[in-house]
């Protein structure tokens, strides 16, 4: 099974899919679920209501479209990447360009503005 789950909370994805659709009984993404994975799509079911911090870290997503029945949003879940160097620490950086989309007022545009990231509202 690609996902690991603990009481409705998505623990850590195990696959290696770029397009992932996360399960519909899913209320939570655990914090670095997805870290490091190479993510084109991801659809996020209408269930969810947490995700983690740095639960999208370094997973190469461009955007993505949070459901209105998300409530909180963890430090650096999206937007984040590390780039990595033959010589030295590996470093952290923001994309400018990455793209959140969601409802007017919700938990996505509250991350979008306190990121300083790109929102649409949909």
């Amino acid at each position: 099974m690609d996902f690991q789950m603990s009481d409705g909370k998505l623990v850590r994805y195990r696959g290696d899919d770029s397009f992932i659709v996360v399960p519909d009984d899913v209320t939570s993404i655990g914090e670095s679920a997805f870290v490091g994975c190479d993510l084109s799509w991801v659809m996020l079911p209408d269930t969810l209501m947490h995700i983690g911090e740095r639960a999208f870290y370094d997973s190469g997503l461009a955007d993505i479209a949070i459901p209105d029945s998300v409530v909180s949003i963890g430090k650096k879940a999206f937007g984040y990447y590390v780039e990595r160097f033959d010589i030295g620490k590996p470093i952290e950086c923001k994309d400018e360009c990455f793209i959140l989309c969601g409802e007017q007022g919700s938990a996505a545009e509250r991350y979008a503005l306190e990121h300083g990231f790109t929102f649409e509202a949909i």
